[in-house]
Formats: structure tokens, sequence, C-alpha cells
């Protein structure tokens, strides 16, 4: 057990070859409102309706206060798209009331394994310090009319603090192998249902008054497997660099010893240390040469 455990902590720890090629998502709601059919319902700012429709999910033009309902369609990835390149801010924004939500249809293309991020340029179009709102995500799947899930992803909620006028990022990072997926994903027939839904929710404490709290999002980019840098920097903590990395036994003997030390909280070797096997409490002493 302890050997498996250890097995599958270093190979999420550690690459090797060529860095993958990440699989990249990027949602502009510019776009989405370009492309909305010309028979979506549309409203203009000053109409009847208007006020029951600001409280409902929807495509605004800021500059225009022209908008539209909206009914995103199929999310693929896209190979020019490059992770953490967005493009200025735009006045066209997704509405997302509280307890409203926006779900991608994400296909079938995430990878297996590795880290998701989900970065969202999103900021609040009020500042009334009474009212909150944070966003958090969820993956579900659809296989058939009998069988589906939903989850909850993230391991919390983060909270929109910026005015839509200036807009922050928010980041979630989230291990693909830890959570639960459509298990046909990878069949080359279309049923059962193959793909896979991410939903990004506005849990909010604003839930009355036409003026109420909403957050507005301009663009969602999803990525996978994302990496900071490569090699890692859990990689580089482990094998790091050093002037004996071409005798691979005096460079696994410097890892060892400043993995170990780290480990169990070592001081500096002087020559030699007794480590229990771990085995069990009358098991005979390991000892480890430096």
């Amino acid at each position: 057990m302890y050997r498996e455990i250890a097995l599958k902590a270093l190979k999420r720890a550690t690459v090797s070859g060529g860095r993958p090629k990440a699989v990249t998502y990027s949602i502009s709601m510019r776009e989405e409102m370009d492309k909305a059919p010309k028979k979506a319902k549309t409203f203009e700012p000053g109409e009847v309706n208007t006020p029951k429709v600001r409280n409902q999910k929807h495509l605004l033009n800021r500059e225009t206060g022209k908008g539209v309902y909206f009914s995103p369609e199929k999310a693929l990835p896209r190979d020019e798209a490059v992770a953490g390149e967005f493009p200025p801010a735009s006045p066209v924004v997704l509405v997302l009331p509280g307890g409203e939500e926006l779900k991608l249809n994400l296909d079938r293309f995430l990878p297996d394994e590795g880290m998701m991020r989900v970065r969202i340029r999103a900021g609040r179009s009020s500042m009334n310090p009474d009212e909150y709102a944070s966003l958090s995500l969820l993956l579900s799947a659809h296989t058939s009319n009998d069988a589906n899930f939903k989850q909850v992803i993230s391991q919390r909620d983060i909270p929109v603090t910026a005015p839509i006028e200036n807009p922050q990022f928010i980041d979630f990072h989230i291990p693909l192998a830890d959570i639960q997926r459509n298990p046909f994903r990878k069949l080359a027939t279309t049923f059962p249902r193959r793909d896979e839904f991410l939903h990004i929710r506005n849990n909010s404490n604003a839930t009355g008054g036409q003026d109420r709290l909403k957050v507005m999002i301009d663009q969602v980019e999803v990525t996978a497997p994302f990496y900071e840098q490569w090699p890692p920097k859990t990689h580089t903590a482990i094998f790091f660099e050093s002037e004996k990395r071409g005798d691979e036994a005096a460079y696994g003997r410097e890892v060892l010893g400043r993995f170990l030390r780290r480990v169990w909280r070592l001081g500096k070797p002087t020559g030699s240390c007794h480590c229990s096997q771990g085995i069990g409490l009358n098991s005979p002493p390991l000892r480890m040469r430096w």
C-alpha cells in the first residue's frame, strides 16, 4: 500500500518527455452574441420586459444596452488558442444572476489526467456591500434519459469582488483524475452520450429587487493539462539542477539525500542515519549511508 501510494504521488509530481499538448477552449461572450440565431429573442433598453429579463441569464452589450437570451452552443477546443492569452476586456458580457449558472458543453476532449485550469474574467454589476457573489464549478454528464450525474468539483467558492469596469481573473485548478467523468467519453458510437458539461454557478445572497447584484462574465478559458512552467515546480523540486547529473549514482544520492532530509526534517547528514522501515515496532533499523 505504501509503495502504491508513493508511486502514485511520484507519477503526479514528476514528468518525462516533452511538454504535453494542452486542450484549450476559449469562450468569448462577444463571439457568442455575434453567433446568436437571427430568431433569438432580443431586447433593447427601455422595453417593457427589460426589468424582468434583467434578472435572467442573458448576454448584454453594456455600451448599447442591447441584450439577447443566451443558449450556448457546443464548445470545441481551439488549436490556435494559447492558455492565458486573453483579448482586451469586452463590453459584451454574460449576465449571471444569483442562483443561475452557465452550462458549457465541452464534448469529450478533456484528457483523462492532469490539472484542468478554468480561468474566468468577471466582475460585479454592483458594489453594494450588503450583497455578495462567488463562483463555483460543477461537472455533469447525461449519458441517457435514465443515467446522469452532476457534482461540485471546485474545492471552494471564489468571491467576485471587482467591479465590471475593472474585472478580475478567477482561476480554478481541478485534478481531472480525482473527479467523476463520463465513462462513455471514449466510445466510437454516439450513444450513450459521450459529452461532458462544465457549469459555472453564481452563489449569491442577492435574490430580490430589479437591480440586485449579478456577476458579469466576458471570457472563459478551459485548458488541460495545465502547467505554469515546464518542467513543473513539483518536478524540479525533486530533480533539481546539479553538476552531478551526468553521474547517475552520485546524482541519485544527492536527490535522495535532499528529499529524505525534507521528508523527515533531518539535519545536515554527517555520515549515516538510522530510520525505521515502517513495517512494525519490532523491525530492525534500516541503515542508510550518504
